[in-house]
Formats: structure tokens, C-alpha cells, sequence
């Protein structure tokens, strides 16, 4: 039976700092999240295995924001070495790179594709021009413009639905309200849509011009027309050659590819913009070490955040360990010298039958007794060894 990922954190119910509204237009680029617990489920096999605990996840950016709280417009990507061509995509997007079988899409096709803005931009943009071209119908570019926006109201509808479901109490009561008015709207959109008189289809008309010119104006500050040469360029920067005969080569299927390359192809395929964090999982040493900045430890049920690469990462352990090691060293002569300065004392306050210092001994016995029983963890934190 399938496994079943559970997800929750304290962000629904008490603490909310990404966003200061009940919709999916949340202007935040943080990712701030408490109390993040993560477990697998195995449907009629055993118990729940827990992955994270009461987790604090604190990034720019998380997987498929299955994590309540994650700011809905906040964009990310998420690599790894394994990928499989989305069905929904490929059944709703037919002109799109996942639209074709992946064994025929080159890595550069792919990159250039997967720009998924500029891709939209110029889906409508051919839509709006033909519309307009169509001598036959003079309706055409209004509908095609009407049902350009409902897709829109639509995708705003189902992300409003996601915020209302995930959050509780007052936000959860606003978030509500919001999804009925947003409802309303797309339902009088929808009753209207095949209505056109001639007074709004020259007003339309003008709306689908201007409309048209929005995506021009779009299509030419992305510098549309250079998209194949920065994708090589990109590519080239991540190991592929332009040289068909050469491995791994640009021009070859996306399918053909090993896990690694295949990551660093949609790695490619992000065209990322400045200030812009990657969350990826990779078994390429090399490849980890050249491009991570900071790394993630899951340990003992909780994420450990490390400033640098995996190299990094392991050398400031080791050199912690070490640390750690001769301070217990030397916190362990320490303890036995004093302890035997102690235990002369009380032999010697018992020898002359002086009470007060048997009295004082003892007090120092406790005292180093509860001084010295304190341990230092791995992260700086004391502890009582029992």
C-alpha cells in the first residue's frame, strides 16, 4: 500500500509571520515556520514513523508547500535525482515541454521550456493574435481574452481554497470570507461569459490590445529572443557540451541522462534570478561542495542549518569533536584532581577530628559534585550526566 507523507506545524493555529493577508498574494520571500512535525504513515502496516519533531524550518525556500504556513506566492524549486514527468501537466499543457514524451525533448528544448513565464507569455500571446486575426469571428479575441482572465480567477480560487482549509480561528474565519467573495466573482464570470453585445466587444476589443502590448512589453524586459543562448550558456556553465557527439551533450533526450545530470538539467531549466535559494538533494559529492552554500542535517528528528558546503560541514565537525573530546579530557583531570584534594582534606579533618572541616570537606564534595557533573554537547548546550 502507498505511503501517506503527514505534515503539520504550529504556523495554522499561533504564529503566523509570513504573510498580513488571508490570501494566496502573500509578499513575503522568508520561509519562518515553528513547529514542524513530519511523519510517514504506512497504510495498515504499523505505526507512523516520524521523520521530524517540533521542528523550527527556517529557509527562503520548501518541496511542494505541503507544510501549512509556507507563503503561497513564494517561488520554489526543489532538485533532486529522480524525476518523473507530472501527468497533470502533460494532460493540461499540451504545448509545453511536458506535453511531449520526455525520451524526445533535447536537455537545451527542455531548459527553454521550462522557463515557465515566458513560456505562458507567449501561449497568449500567439492566442490574442490569432484571435485578433480571425476575420471570420469578430468575438474571438474578447472570448479568447475572457477565458484567458477566468483561468486566472481560477487559479486564485483554488489557492484561496488552500488558504482557507489550512488556516483556523480568526484568519481561517477571514480567509473564508475571502473565498466566498472570490466565489462570487468567478461564478458571475462564468454566467457571463458567452454574453457579448457590441458595446462591450469594442470595449473588449481595446482591453485585448492593450492586453496584447502587456505581453509584448513582458516578452521584451525577459529578453524572450535570447532565451536559447542564455540557456546554453547555462548548460555550458554545468558541464554539457554544444557538440552533439560529445557526453553529455545538449542535444540529447532528457531521458537518456543519469540522475546527477539530469539534476544539474533542471537546475538549468530554473533560469534563476539573483537572491534566489535552492533546496536540492544530490549524491554527487562534487557537485554539492561547488554549489551549496548552506546544507541541511536531519539528526535526531530535528534540521541542523550549516553555513557552507558538505566539505565544510564535516571539517567543522571533526574539529568539534576533537574540541569537545580534549575538554573532557581536561575536565576529567580537573575533576580528579580536585576530587583528591577534597578527599585529603576529609581523611585529614577525620585524622585531627576537626568537624568543621569534615563539614566544609563535604561542602565542597557537593559543590564539585554539581559543578563538575555538566556535560557540553555536540551544539555548545550543558546538559546533567546521569
Amino acid at each position: 500500500m502507498a505511503n501517506t507523507i503527514i505534515a503539520s506545524s504550529q504556523q495554522t493555529r499561533f504564529h503566523i509571520a509570513n504573510s498580513t493577508t488571508t490570501t494566496s498574494s502573500s509578499s513575503s520571500k522568508e520561509l519562518d515556520v515553528p513547529g514542524v512535525c513530519i511523519s510517514i504513515a504506512n497504510t495498515g502496516k504499523g505505526p507512523e514513523r516520524e521523520i521530524l519533531s517540533d521542528t523550527h524550518l527556517k529557509l527562503s525556500a520548501v518541496g511542494e508547500k505541503l507544510i501549512p504556513g509556507i507563503p503561497t506566492g513564494l517561488r520554489i524549486v526543489l532538485l533532486q535525482q529522480t524525476y518523473l514527468i507530472p501527468e497533470e501537466e502533460s494532460e493540461k499543457e499540451s504545448s509545453s515541454v511536458w506535453g511531449t514524451s520526455e525520451s524526445e525533448v533535447s536537455v537545451l528544448e527542455f531548459v527553454i521550456s521550462s522557463d515557465r513565464e515566458r513560456t505562458e507569455a507567449l501561449k497568449r500571446q500567439k492566442l490574442l493574435q490569432q484571435a485578433l486575426d480571425n476575420i471570420h469571428d469578430p468575438t474571438a479575441a474578447v472570448m479568447t481574452m475572457r477565458n484567458l482572465k477566468l483561468k486566472d480567477d481560477l487559479r486564485e480560487l483554488e489557492e484561496a481554497r488552500k488558504t482557507a482549509n489550512l488556516r483556523s480561528g480568526s484568519r481561517g474565519l477571514a480567509a473564508r470570507k475571502e473565498l466566498k467573495v472570490i466565489e462570487k466573482r468567478v461564478a458571475k464570470k462564468q454566467e457571463g461569459l458567452e454574453i457579448v453585445d457590441s458595446q462591450t466587444l469594442a470595449e473588449e476589443t481595446s482591453e485585448v490590445i492593450t492586453m496584447l502590448a502587456d505581453i509584448d512589453a513582458l516578452l521584451e524586459e525577459m529578453s524572450s529572443s535570447t532565451a536559447e543562448s542564455r540557456a546554453k550558456l547555462i548548460l555550458r556553465g554545468l558541464g554539457f557540451k554544444s557538440k552533439p557527439t560529445s557526453s553529455p551533450s545538449m542535444s540529447q533526450s532528457i531521458s537518456s541522462l543519469s540522475g546527477g545530470w539530469r539534476m544539474r538539467a533542471h537546475l538549468a531549466a530554473q533560469d534563476l534570478p539573483p537572491n534566489t535559494t535552492v533546496l536540492f538533494v544530490s549524491h554527487d559529492r562534487t557537485f554539492t561542495d561547488t554549489v551549496a552554500e548552506e546544507i541541511l542535517v536531519l539528526r535526531d528528528l530535528t534540521l541542523e542549518r550549516f553555513p557552507g558546503n558538505l566539505s565544510s560541514y564535516e571539517a567543522t565537525r571533526s574539529e568539534r569533536q576533537r574540541y569537545l573530546v580534549k575538554m573532557q579530557d581536561a575536565q576529567s583531570r580537573q575533576r580528579a584532581h580536585m576530587q583528591d584534594t577534597v578527599a585529603g582534606n576529609i581523611r585529614a579533618a577525620k585524622a585531627t577530628g576537626d568537624d568543621k572541616k569534615l563539614r566544609q570537606a563535604a561542602s565542597r564534595q557537593k559543590k564539585l559534585d554539581e559543578r563538575m557533573g555538566y556535560e557540553v554537547g555536540m551544539r555548545g548546550g550543558r546538559f546533567k550526566a546521569e
